[in-house]
């Protein structure tokens, strides 16, 4: 049982446990991604075995394989097998201190993400080379100043790549495609921006009742349209009849309060909806 499973351990075993398990995640999490970028490895398509042909490409058919074996989303392989390709074909050698335990795959995601803009072979290595060394002592440190030591030592060998994140930046874009009943959204945003409007979605979809018969996926995309016609909170759907509380009179369904700003949201503001409550709607 779990709960029994240190009553005889001291509390210094406890704690040796702590580190010895998180160096073990560690490990099998860096054979995890091995195995991934080796599965895909061996599902690369051969030009004269025909396999061109398949009606889906290498990455989907991977993609799907590591779903099932994790029961996980394709989406979420697909994550796995970018890091995984990146960490094996870009970064050996920081696949290598991985391996051993030393970092963790939160920080793996970081440096592949914040090296994805150098694309000279001689230049890349030397960044793995010095990424592993630094690893190898890094101190206990904010995920930011970790990303501030990748970017500098990106910049050191690399300083086109400012460049290259600059190029993409201006690139910057939102296009909206028009179907039957419904619109297609897509562009690219400046990281903080974009950062912004998800957490101001996320808020106003928890501004509605608890009643309201909607997903958060789809409360989130109402609020798109929310923040366009300039409202400041989402007004609740309808809740089904038998949810519905009783009234005597003909009063607003809904009524709205501004509850303290949560400081995860900051510097953004969150509501909170409540159905005929006596605090907050106006008696007749």
């Amino acid at each position: 049982m779990v709960e029994s499973m240190f009553d005889s351990v001291s509390d210094a075993a406890v704690v040796d446990a702590i580190g010895e398990s998180a160096r073990a995640e560690n490990i099998a999490c860096a054979r995890r991604l091995a195995a991934i970028a080796e599965l895909y490895h061996r599902r690369r398509i051969q030009v004269e075995d025909g396999r061109e042909l398949w009606r889906i490409d290498p990455w989907e058919a991977v993609a799907a394989e590591v779903a099932a074996a994790q029961s996980i989303t394709a989406a979420a392989a697909g994550t796995l097998l970018h890091n995984a390709i990146c960490l094996h074909e870009r970064l050996p050698r920081v696949a290598a201190v991985f391996a051993s335990g030393a970092i963790d795959y939160r920080t793996i995601r970081m440096v592949v993400a914040r090296t994805l803009l150098a694309v000279d072979p001689d230049v890349m290595a030397a960044i793995d080379a010095d990424l592993a060394e630094a690893a190898r002592t890094w101190a206990p440190i904010s995920i930011y100043k970790m990303q501030q030591v990748v970017d500098g030592i990106v910049s050191r060998h690399d300083p086109d790549a400012r460049r290259r994140t600059e190029a993409q930046a201006r690139g910057r874009h939102v296009d909206i495609a028009h179907d039957r009943g419904t619109s297609y959204l897509s562009g690219q945003l400046h990281q903080t921006d974009a950062t912004l409007l998800d957490r101001r979605l996320t808020a106003l979809a928890h501004t509605v009742c608890d009643s309201d018969p909607r997903t958060l996926e789809q409360r989130r995309a109402d609020a798109l349209g929310a923040l366009a016609a300039g409202q400041t909170v989402r007004r609740a759907h309808a809740a089904p009849q038998a949810a519905r509380p009783l009234r005597t009179t003909q009063r607003p369904r809904w009524s709205y309060t501004w509850s303290p700003r949560p400081p995860h949201l900051s510097p953004l503001s969150a509501a909170i909806c409540t159905a005929n409550d006596p605090r907050t709607t106006p008696s007749n």
